[in-house]
């Protein structure tokens, strides 16, 4: 077993003996800067071995682990480290334009750890650290109970929360996937999505390395070259967003098979029925729509090796997960009556970490309120129609945003298109639609807005047509609407 793969970075192979090592080696190393059980290290790292050693170093002394999104801006950063109370901060020298600056405003967080050739003077060097520091470590395993990580939701520098996930909550989501996607020490699995995210974290990094599995780190989404390490490293299980299956999907046919892959799970946000039938036909393999939240642990259902596949459906529940549907009043609702999704799991995150407030509306009773409105049919599949916070209201009518979107996309000029409501009316909001058009397209903002009364009835066609050159977006891909709101 030590000698096992555990780790593939291009040409790096780490194998589980020198991944424990160098745990144990920075363990010590955060150890002598003063990190105690329970304190709080963030850490801003890309793709790269150095985030699971640094991850599992900050569990191995008990302390918790905040990753931090490295599409994170200078204001975000200062507002998470002061959130977290973050004491250690283990970064990268190519992200000094973020952390430089912040770390000079009198943040708490003045013990910094940094990966690279080009340490400033004011931090430690990371490899140094850990050459310094000795490979024996003794610890006792934490409780169930403790927290193991903060994962903070994806949302602007003042709004972001930090789920507060228990050793417990990790641990249930990993070993149900586990067992779900029948993963062992066979299996390579890659991790695309950035390690940031708690779906890479417990999809990826989790479920490969307590599976004896191999985990292939992928710095950076171009579909030629991450098909290349696909096929190379026999990639077997590969979670993923919809913007990647669907760039993976358009590959062309000439380029590399994956004969390896065995498993696609699809996660983060709608996925187009064609797509899905496309993907499988291109690589003769499954792909298993899923669905959850930073807050559920992250997975909350998906579709089953031996199950049938529903349209438009993000699967069942995972064992041990229970999933209701009640009105706005809290009354339970029957099949296929569309209402507020809560979610009752082990894997469920304990709090949001210094927000009692906030904490108290989203968790009642042991349930999780996703703010996704659904549905579930006779047979328990679940059906997510849109968020709760993205759905539109006017005059008292719904509007559910992606039934515009999918007009709009139907237009071959459009890439992408994301609607929300605007104005100052919160009674009767106007339609806009942000526009990102296909390379090289034109078409009018009448032309768009005439498609759209083609196909919907006139309160849910847009006002307001706005043309931009990407949408905002999550580390998942999904689209951050309410930046756009603002």
């Amino acid at each position: 077993m030590p000698e096992q793969t555990a780790l593939v970075f291009g040409e790096v192979r780490v194998s589980y003996g020198r991944l424990a090592e160098a745990v144990r080696r920075l363990a010590n190393g955060l150890r002598s800067l003063g990190v105690a059980p329970g304190d709080r290290v963030a850490i801003l790292l890309p793709n790269v071995p150095h985030f699971p050693i640094s991850y599992y170093a900050v569990l191995a002394l008990g302390a918790v682990a905040v990753p931090v999104n490295f599409l994170i801006r200078p204001q975000g950063l200062r507002s998470l480290l002061a959130d977290s109370g973050a004491k250690v901060l283990i970064t990268w020298d190519g992200f000094r334009h973020l952390f430089t600056g912040v770390l000079q405003e009198g943040i708490a967080c003045q013990k910094v750890v940094v990966l690279g050739e080009h340490c400033p003077s004011f931090a430690r060097p990371l490899t140094l650290l850990m050459q310094e520091s000795g490979s024996d470590l003794e610890f006792e395993p934490a409780a169930e109970t403790v927290p193991a990580a903060i994962n903070y939701t994806a949302g602007t520098a003042h709004d972001s929360l930090g789920a507060v996930m228990t050793h417990q909550a990790l641990l249930t989501n990993m070993q149900t996937s586990r067992e779900m996607f029948h993963i062992n020490e066979n299996d390579r699995i890659a991790a695309v999505i950035p390690m940031c995210h708690s779906l890479a974290q417990v999809l990826c990094m989790h479920l490969s390395l307590l599976s004896g599995a191999t985990l292939v780190l992928i710095s950076r989404f171009q579909p030629k070259p991450v098909m290349e390490i696909l096929g190379k490293e026999g990639v077997t299980f590969l979670p993923a967003v919809p913007s990647l299956i669907a760039a993976l999907a358009d590959t062309d046919e000439t380029e590399r098979a994956l004969p390896d892959l065995k498993a696609v799970l699809c996660y983060g946000g709608r996925v187009d029925e064609l797509m899905v039938k496309k993907f499988e036909e291109r690589f003769s393999t499954r792909l298993f729509v899923g669905y959850g939240l930073t807050e559920a642990g992250p997975l909350v259902s998906c579709h089953r090796l031996y199950s049938d596949y529903r349209p438009n459906s993000v699967g069942q529940p995972l064992v041990g997960t229970e999933v209701q549907i009640l009105d706005e009043t809290g009354t339970l609702l029957s099949p296929y009556a569309t209402g507020e999704i809560w979610v009752k799991s082990p894997s469920i995150m304990s709090a949001y970490y210094n927000h009692p407030d906030q904490t108290a509306l989203q968790l009642k009773d042991g349930w999780l309120f996703t703010g996704d409105i659904g549905y579930i049919d006779l047979d328990h599949y679940l059906y997510v129609v849109e968020r709760k916070e993205d759905l539109i209201i006017k005059s008292g009518f719904p509007i559910f945003p992606h039934e515009v979107e999918d007009i709009l996309c139907s237009h071959s000029a459009v890439a992408e298109a994301a609607v929300v409501g605007v104005g100052a009316n919160a009674q009767s909001p106007d339609v806009k639609a942000f526009i990102v058009l296909c390379a090289g397209a034109q078409v009018q903002e009448n032309e768009l807005i005439e498609l759209c009364k083609q196909a919907l009835p006139m309160y849910k066609c847009p006002r307001f047509i706005e043309f931009c050159s990407a949408l905002p977006k999550s580390p998942t891909g999904r689209v951050l609407k309410r930046l756009l709101r603002s």
